[in-house]
This record gives C-alpha cells, sequence and structure tokens, in this order.
C-alpha cells in the first residue's frame, strides 16, 4: 500500500492511503482505508500521521495568543523606555532653572543700569522693588523680589538668587 498527501482545506494536509487499483479520477486520487485493511507498517504510519495532525492542531490553537515570555518582554522594554525618558526630562528640568537664572540675571543687570541712568543725579537701586516700580525691570514665572535679591521661587531653598549691589551697581549671581 503506498501513501499519498491530500490538502482537507487551505492550510491543512492529511496523509491517506493510496489504493493502487483504484481510477485516478480528477485531482482526488485517494480515498479513505479502513484501518482493518491496513497492515502492521501502515497503521504505524497513519498512527504517526494522526500524531502530527494533532501537533498541528495544537499549534494553530497556540497563534490566538501571546506566551508569558512574550508578555514579560514586552514588560521589560515599556519599563526601560519609561526610565529612560524620565532621566531625559530631569536633565530638561536643570537646563531650563539655569536658562531661567541667565534671563533673569541679564534683565536685572539692564534694570540696574536703566535705573542708574533715569535718576538725578545717578545712583543705584536701593532695593529690586525700586526698579520694578520704575519700570526698569519686570520680573516673569514666578521670580520673586526682596530686598536687594532676586530669588527663583518664594521657597526656603530657591534654584537660584540673584544679588545686587547698591553701592557700586554691580550684580552677583548664584545659578
Amino acid at each position: 500500500m503506498q501513501w499519498g498527501v491530500r490538502q482537507t482545506d487551505e492550510r491543512r494536509f492529511a496523509l491517506v492511503a493510496i489504493d493502487a487499483g483504484a481510477p485516478i479520477s480528477g485531482s482526488d486520487s485517494a480515498r479513505a482505508v479502513q484501518p482493518s485493511q491496513m497492515s502492521i507498517q501502515d497503521r504505524d504510519v497513519a498512527g504517526e500521521n494522526q500524531w502530527e495532525e494533532k501537533e498541528m492542531d495544537q499549534e494553530n490553537k497556540r497563534e490566538g495568543g501571546f506566551t508569558l515570555i512574550e508578555l514579560l518582554v514586552a514588560i521589560v522594554v515599556v519599563g526601560i523606555l519609561t526610565a529612560v525618558a524620565i532621566v531625559g526630562i530631569g536633565g530638561l528640568t536643570s537646563t531650563a532653572h539655569t536658562a531661567s537664572c541667565k534671563a533673569t540675571l541679564d534683565s536685572t543687570r539692564a534694570g540696574v543700569a536703566a535705573y542708574y541712568a533715569g535718576q538725578t543725579p545717578n545712583k543705584y537701586p536701593a532695593s529690586v522693588q525700586n526698579m520694578i516700580d520704575d519700570n526698569d525691570l519686570q520680573l516673569q514665572g514666578g521670580v520673586v523680589a526682596s530686598g536687594l535679591t532676586v530669588k527663583s521661587d518664594n521657597t526656603a531653598t530657591p534654584d537660584w538668587t540673584i544679588t545686587v549691589d547698591n553701592t557700586n551697581g554691580t550684580v552677583a549671581d548664584a545659578c
């Protein structure tokens, strides 16, 4: 007895016994043979075929979802990307604080020069508030003035401070 392969549907094939005496008609040259008509060797081959069909069915069932390993790998990758993003944002925050300090430092220096030029006789401001009142300085973005000091915020430990010396007009910073 000979064996052949016949396609049962789009994705599956079946091992079938070919009867040598049967006429070939159309595309189907194989017919089913009862197990009682098979030799012992043929039954062993047919048993292996059933085992392979079961394996194919199990493989087809696995296609529907993800394995636990695949899910864990995806979670780890997302975690690593999140950590990289958080570190990157932290660096941007410190860069923004430095840029804010430099901009406020430049505007404070310009405010001191404008205040000095606008006074008769020329004198330096007694406080930062004097420059603000004369429209020589405008503070923006939560920056606060206190006496001769400009701070990044009104907390006990500001990110940066700028101090104006009212005797010679110099502006010192701690950016």
